[in-house]
């Protein structure tokens, strides 16, 4: 569904209150067919080395039923590597995904919905970085509703096509470093992530 990411994608904290806390904090529109149907917050904090990305939406419309949706992302760095994260989506109410990622003395521990793997490679950018970042010559990042590498490729400057294993493309679109519009392809419609003027 509307992944936020994957966007995807994700461990889940309360929404703050407040947004002195956060070091960077911003909002965006999600439409469909050009009619806004839900909101998308983006908050980045910075403590000493660690570095810690949450993204939580929320959307509602109409596919002939009502379809509302909740997503939240997030995930923890330190020193350039990923420590933790989590990913939580529910669809009217029903937990859809319950995916978790730790390191671990030497690999990563992943939990998806029930079931577990290990991952042993250092991962230094997630698709939980997206929304902050322009992945400047990447051509693979994980994502932490997978599981695994992911491949992205900028296609022309500053829009980068992030191709999922289920055959979807995201398409992120940046501008001076930073993300102002995604492109969603669901199974059920295309929905755009839109930075709030």
């Amino acid at each position: 569904m509307i992944a936020l990411v994957y966007w995807s994608l994700l461990s889940f904290l309360p929404v703050p209150e407040s947004s002195t806390d956060y070091n960077y904090q911003t909002y965006y529109d999600i439409l469909k067919n050009d009619k806004i149907i839900g909101y998308m917050m983006c908050s980045k904090v910075e403590k000493s080395e660690t570095v810690e990305y949450i993204t939580e939406s929320s959307a509602r419309f109409s596919v002939l039923i009502d379809i509302s949706v909740y997503s939240k992302l997030q995930s923890s760095f330190s020193n350039g590597k990923l420590l933790d994260g989590r990913l939580i989506r529910q669809v009217n109410g029903k937990t859809k995904a319950d995916r978790q990622i730790a390191w671990e003395q030497d690999q990563y521990l992943i939990k998806s919905d029930g079931r577990s793997l290990s991952f042993k490679s250092k991962i230094s950018f997630s698709t939980a970085c997206l929304m902050y970042a322009e992945p400047s010559g990447m051509t693979s990042i994980f994502s932490e509703n997978f599981g695994q590498y992911v491949a992205i490729n900028e296609t022309t400057p500053h829009r980068y096509v992030l191709t999922l294993p289920d055959g979807k493309d995201n398409i992120y679109t940046y501008h001076n470093g930073k993300c102002t519009e995604v492109e969603v392809h669901t199974s059920l419609a295309t929905v755009y992530i839109k930075l709030r003027k």
